[in-house]
């Protein structure tokens, strides 16, 4: 069935697939269809120990939200939520600077990000590929009429 196929009509189905393929997955990301991530709570000693450091005192972000290492999987209470931690440093009035992890959600622009760039490499690949097969068929079409005009020389 798909011998009759034209490569019009290939390329025609690819594009329709790959731009509904697109479109489902956005709306996927965007829309909420029942599946939530847990929320968190911070239920650690550790957590709980700087809420109370921090109850008096400015919070600044030393890290933003980032997946955990192998190392902080293993040392880190706050990784165990969710994967993911933020690192940040209390400032209290006292001179006195404690840093600290806390779980964090995963961020969506992150994965929407990596999404993308997968999508854009597959889709370089593909087409680097397709450029590949195009001249290798050109080549071999050329070495084909060439030796089909051999033969009739030869046979002339």
């Amino acid at each position: 069935m798909i011998e009759f196929c034209s490569k019009r009509r290939m390329v025609a189905a690819i594009v329709i697939l790959t731009i509904v393929s697109t479109i489902v997955l956005v709306l996927e990301n965007r829309l909420p269809i029942g599946h939530e991530m847990k929320s968190i709570t911070n239920d650690s000693p550790e957590s709980d120990n700087a809420s109370k450091l921090c109850e008096d005192s400015s919070v600044t972000m030393i890290r933003a939200c980032h997946i955990c290492n192998d190392l902080e999987q293993k040392s880190l209470i706050a990784c165990k939520a969710t994967n993911y931690v933020e690192k940040l440093k209390c400032q209290s009035s006292q001179g006195n600077d404690e840093e600290f992890s806390r779980s964090c959600q995963k961020l969506s622009r992150t994965e929407e990000r990596r999404f993308w760039a997968f999508e854009c490499t597959t889709a370089a690949v593909g087409m680097a590929s397709y450029g590949v097969v195009y001249l290798r068929q050109k080549r071999l079409e050329r070495l084909l009429i060439e030796k089909v005009h051999r033969q009739i020389a030869a046979g002339v």
